[in-house]
């Protein structure tokens, strides 16, 4: 497949832009050219734009050689094969379909004149390609930097979230501790107010106890008090005198006996009043069968 490029390049535009490959063209080779100069200018060609340099070039392939009898017999042909591989490539590359050994042994100054102009026009196509391939290299970089960065931030979060899983996990173990020794002691205080209630019960009813002890101590202490001012006013009567006991007991002997008369007397008294007030009842008992019978009699 071959491409359209331009081909109507002054001389001093094709000198300047192969000056600015590192080509130093003799404006004369255009019009003359000759083989050795034509060389020249497609090996500089080929470093310029393949990214190779004259050693490589140079530098046969040791693995190829091996099976070779009289290496140094092939001490310029290995070289000019890899630059004709090299620049056969490049013409390709540049659109240039049909070049042969003829351009290189035998050049033509029209065909001279296409393949620099094609080699131009792949140079500023390379170049501004290179510029973008830059740009997304350095585009790709700062992705592969920004990605890094971003790999090792996962990592740091994934390692923070592994390590608070981790501490999740330890509190959920402290809770569950946590859960279980409340739970006992929430029984504990249940069984504490249990024994509260109970202990309150029993409390009340020694105050109950209490109260009513106290009350009983307080009468007991009127009566004591009571009793020790009856000592006293006994002790007061008392008479510690012989005499005055024999005293005593004679005029309470007296008193007794004239008691025990009044008694009898009363007794007697007593006798003599039920006695008539039975003669009495039976009187008023007379009395009222009479009357019933002077009523009967009148109404009769």
């Amino acid at each position: 497949m071959s491409f359209r490029f331009p081909t109507d390049l002054s001389n001093d535009d094709i000198q300047q832009c192969l000056s600015d490959m590192q080509i130093n063209l003799d404006p004369s080779q255009l019009i003359k050219p000759t083989p050795e100069a034509v060389r020249t200018y497609y090996e500089q060609a080929v470093i310029a734009l393949m990214d190779t340099s004259r050693e490589e070039l140079a530098r046969p392939d040791f693995a190829a050689l091996t099976g070779m009898e009289y290496m140094e017999l092939h001490d310029e042909s290995i070289p000019f094969l890899n630059f004709l591989q090299k620049l056969t490539k490049l013409m390709q590359f540049c659109g240039i379909t049909d070049f042969t050994l003829n351009d290189i042994f035998k050049p033509e100054p029209a065909r001279l004149r296409r393949h620099f102009c094609a080699m131009i026009n792949f140079a500023r196509y390379r170049e501004e390609k290179v510029t973008n391939l830059d740009m997304l290299q350095n585009r790709l970089a700062e992705m592969m930097r920004l990605e890094h960065s971003e790999m090792e931030r996962k990592e740091k979060n994934l390692a923070e979230l592994k390590r608070l899983k981790e501490r999740r996990a330890a509190r959920q173990q402290e809770a569950a501790a946590v859960e279980m020794d409340t739970q006992a002691i929430t029984a504990k205080i249940m069984q504490h107010n249990k024994v509260h209630t109970v202990l309150a019960e029993e409390t009340r009813g020694i105050k109950a106890q209490t109260n009513a002890l106290t009350d009983q101590a307080a009468e007991l202490k009127l009566m004591l008090n009571s009793l020790y001012d009856k000592c006293s006013a006994l002790q007061d009567e008392l008479v510690h005198s012989p005499e005055k006991h024999k005293t005593v007991i004679n005029d309470l002997c007296a008193a007794y006996d004239k008691k025990r008369d009044y008694h009898a007397g009363l007794s007697s008294l007593r006798a003599e009043h039920e006695r008539k007030l039975d003669m009495l009842t039976k009187f008023e008992k007379d009395l009222q069968r009479c009357v019933t019978a002077v009523v009967r009699c009148l109404l009769g």
